[in-house]
């Protein structure tokens, strides 16, 4: 059997008021060139929730198929 598994745990933060109209300004809206100066509903933002998520611990695994052409 294939796979690629990423696990871990981590500290969630609920982002609130200045918080998080900063975390969607700068950093979901700016990943792209093209929502940069992305005019939203300010209405929306309220009812939309922002979680930080600060990795405490992490694990990787991987179990290719040897000889396999996408490897």
């Amino acid at each position: 059997m294939r796979y690629k598994s990423v696990m871990g745990k981590c500290k969630v933060e609920f982002l609130e008021g200045v918080e998080k109209q900063s975390a969607i300004d700068n950093i979901i809206m700016a990943r792209y060139e093209a929502t940069r100066n992305f005019d939203y509903n300010k209405e929306a933002v309220k009812r939309t929730a922002v979680a930080k998520l600060s990795v405490i611990e992490m694990t990787a695994k991987v179990n290719p198929v040897r000889g396999g052409a996408d490897i």
